[in-house]
């Protein structure tokens, strides 16, 4: 990815979220993410400002656990999205 501080991001539109891999590892996940606003992420050349400006000001975020987050991006993205489903209620 063309960013100085992000490594790897993925949007899964099903469940509206954007889950973003920062460098050193730390991995965020963005809910109830327009389709829209994922595109302007791909679309800006500078993406960790867009994340402070607009991301992180519009939509609710997390942190995916240490022990859920995982190297491979899709694989993380997985874990998170099982992760969630696990803990959501019914």
């Amino acid at each position: 990815m063309d960013s100085d501080g992000i490594v790897s991001a993925a949007y899964c539109a099903d469940d509206r979220r954007l889950q973003i891999e920062f460098r050193g590892g730390r991995v965020y996940d963005y809910f109830d993410v327009p389709q829209t606003a994922a595109d302007w992420f791909w679309r800006v050349s500078n993406k960790a400002a867009y994340v402070r400006s607009v991301l992180t000001v519009q939509f609710r975020y997390r942190a995916v656990p240490a022990e859920v987050a995982q190297p491979d991006l899709a694989a993380a993205l997985g874990a998170s999205l099982e992760w969630l489903r696990a803990r959501s209620p019914q």
